[in-house]
């Protein structure tokens, strides 16, 4: 089952369009004379999530209301619920706004961090 994207109590009036979950391993690469190259896993990286949607209102006032709400979320830690059910501790690590039109229309991005990769948070 599907739910709506919620980071803390701001849950998103509709998903992103794009949702992208990234999961990335630390690795270091080491030179040894007269071997080569050896690469050692350290293990896995913070995720980062990166989502990309529009905001749609009736006038270009209420868009950049809803686009600033977004925008506010800036600064907190919280957990992040994604669509799968999935969920971290994030914050938010960028966030972005462009215009399009007459401004009834707004693509955003806002990219999420997980603060602490040692494991499923817990409430």
């Amino acid at each position: 089952m599907a739910f709506n994207l919620q980071f803390g109590n701001y849950v998103f009036a509709h998903n992103p369009r794009k949702i992208e979950l990234v999961c990335a391993q630390k690795l270091a690469a080491y030179l040894l004379p007269f071997y080569g190259t050896v690469t050692q896993n350290l293990g896995a990286g913070c995720r980062s999530v990166r989502c990309e949607g529009e905001v749609f209102a009736a006038d270009a006032r209420e868009a950049a209301e809803e686009a600033a709400a977004i925008g506010a979320l800036r600064g907190r830690e919280e957990l992040l619920y994604l669509p799968t059910g999935e969920r971290f501790c994030a914050v938010v690590s960028r966030f972005s706004c462009t215009a399009q039109g007459d401004g009834r229309v707004l693509s955003y991005r806002i990219d999420f961090c997980e603060t602490d990769s040692a494991g499923e948070a817990e409430e």
